[in-house]
């Protein structure tokens, strides 16, 4: 892992409708308020891998765990992400939902087929555009022309389910912007010299389980011999963003976006 980092903003025009799986309530398939780092960990590697590497995964995550760190990122205007957010207020603006079904002999809905899965939206109800708001931090040794091929691999990425029907897609110039000093991204503080965060407030990525705060399983899909997202995999028990921490703490970035509480 790199020793010496750099912070950048990055912002992405959402271009399609994104669904980031989070739970069902019948046949509703509800998604996340926000995008994790892991989505963005998935879809930077598999990019990566393709573009750079000649189909080598194994190889492309471990240059992403080795020279890149994710944050969350959250959907807004041009000018920066509505967070913390209001559930109603996010929903009217934000959220849309498509209904499917399957054909049981290219008439008739098939029984149990009837599905709705939530979105959010590439425009808000009043017509305006989304983006998606985050940072990365980089290995601060990486030559101009591996930042070139991160950026491009950022503008060629689709994230969440769906994709086959062209779900998840983003603009192909992403702002991915050097930040030459430490950020104040609400209450927190960005560190731009390494993965770190300090501050208190809300919550702005999932966060190894501490104290009392109510926390969540936080499970994903890894690949084997078995194939692509073979396998279920418990990644951590953590608070989720949008818990609020009333005293001040120091967190490291991990691999995957998580908040790792640094002691005092």
């Amino acid at each position: 892992m790199a020793s010496h980092w750099k912070l950048c903003q990055v912002r992405l025009r959402l271009e399609s409708p994104l669904h980031v799986g989070f739970r069902r309530y019948g046949n509703l398939a509800q998604t996340r308020r926000f995008a994790p780092a892991r989505l963005f960990w998935g879809a930077i590697t598999a990019r990566y891998a393709r573009d750079v590497l000649k189909g080598d995964y194994r190889e492309a995550a471990n240059w992403i765990n080795q020279n890149v760190r994710l944050s969350y990122f959250f959907p807004g205007g041009e000018d920066g992400p509505d967070f913390p957010w209001t559930d109603d207020a996010f929903e009217w603006k934000y959220l849309h939902s498509h209904v499917s079904t399957a054909l049981a002999d290219g008439r008739s809905k098939a029984d149990g087929s009837l599905h709705e899965t939530e979105f959010i939206a590439p425009v808000t109800r009043a017509g305006a555009a989304v983006w998606l708001h985050g940072h990365l931090w980089h290995n601060a040794e990486l030559n101009a022309n591996a930042l070139a091929q991160l950026r491009q691999a950022l503008g060629r990425c689709q994230f969440g389910s769906e994709r086959a029907y062209g779900w998840g897609r983003v603009g192909a110039k992403p702002l991915m912007k050097e930040a030459p000093r430490d950020l104040a991204v609400g209450s927190w503080t960005f560190r731009h010299t390494h993965p770190q965060v300090e501050g208190s407030g809300p919550l702005l990525a999932h966060t190894l389980a501490m104290g009392t705060l109510p926390a969540e399983p936080f499970v994903g899909r890894a690949s084997s011999e078995k194939g692509f997202g073979s396998q279920l995999e418990l990644l951590a028990l953590a608070h989720a963003p949008g818990e609020v921490v009333y005293q001040t703490c120091r967190f490291a970035i991990g691999e995957f976006g998580f908040w790792q509480p640094i002691p005092a």
